[in-house]
């Protein structure tokens, strides 16, 4: 599965952690790649680093652009491999705070195309994390996923969620829906850490011990786990590549995720 824009496309906004406004856009291109102050590097070259909270990548100068999983996922999933990512900021702006306006606003801007060659497996993959942290990924003929969390917090608690990448239709009703979430004991630090500062109501679901507090209500009963799916699928899309594997997460993240993709990379 695999698309092509077929004209320019931007979005502005605040990043979801910085708070601070940035400006992507999104246009055609001989091949996945990201453009910032000027300079226009592979997505494939690009290093990047993450923590519990978000994805970056970081540019040959040294620049950095953060949380960068959202619209990733939206590429991912669409299969829009052929697409540069125009930067302005420090950051790729929050939007809704899940992938869909991202994600509705590509497939209209774009059509089918032939199949970007996929990365294929021939040995199984493992990484191991702290906490209990598992990621894995073995041949297969196609991408699937399979993540399963866990929260000492009630009102999330143990969920799975099985994902087989079929359609653009999928992931855009099924996945791309999802908001990111956080708990409400977790939200002083982070601010204090100069995080979510650009995240609200209108973009997140924020988790107390006894409420689940967002704009309207949770749009899948399994939202929080769906959400972690999303994430992935937007790590996966730094290999630069599609990617034929079938991937097993257990209570993992973005630390996990991107182990796994330097693990990949390196077969690319």
């Amino acid at each position: 599965m695999s698309r092509r824009l077929k004209k320019n496309v931007s979005w502005e906004g605040k990043g979801l952690h910085s708070g601070s406004e940035c400006r992507v856009t999104l246009s055609p291109y001989k091949e996945f790649s990201l453009s910032l102050n000027g300079i226009c590097t592979s997505i494939k070259e690009l290093r990047f680093e993450g923590s519990s909270r978000g994805s970056d990548l970081i540019t040959p100068d040294g620049s950095k652009v953060r949380t960068v999983e959202h619209l990733m996922s939206a590429i991912g999933g669409l299969g829009l491999w052929e697409t540069n990512i125009e930067v302005e900021g420090v950051e790729f702006p929050a939007i809704d705070g899940c992938s869909e306006t991202f994600s509705r606003t590509l497939f209209a801007s774009s059509e089918e195309c032939e199949a970007v060659k996929p990365l294929e497996l021939y040995s199984p993959i493992y990484c191991q994390g702290a906490g209990g942290a598992f990621i894995s990924a073995v041949p297969s003929e196609k991408l699937s996923i399979t993540y399963v969390i866990k929260y000492q917090n009630d009102l999330i608690g143990t969920m799975l969620y099985d994902y087989n990448d079929a359609d653009c239709e999928l992931y855009i009703n099924e996945i791309s829906r999802a908001r990111t979430f956080a708990l409400e004991k977790d939200i002083e630090q982070l601010l204090r850490n100069g995080m979510a500062l650009g995240g609200s109501l209108d973009n997140a679901i924020l988790v107390g011990e006894s409420e689940i507090m967002t704009n309207g209500s949770l749009r899948y009963r399994d939202e929080f786990v769906r959400h972690k799916v999303l994430d992935l699928i937007g790590d996966l899309a730094l290999v630069g590549m599609p990617v034929c594997a079938r991937i097993t997460a257990i209570r993992a993240g973005h630390i996990p995720h991107l182990q796994l993709i330097e693990k990949l990379r390196r077969l690319s």
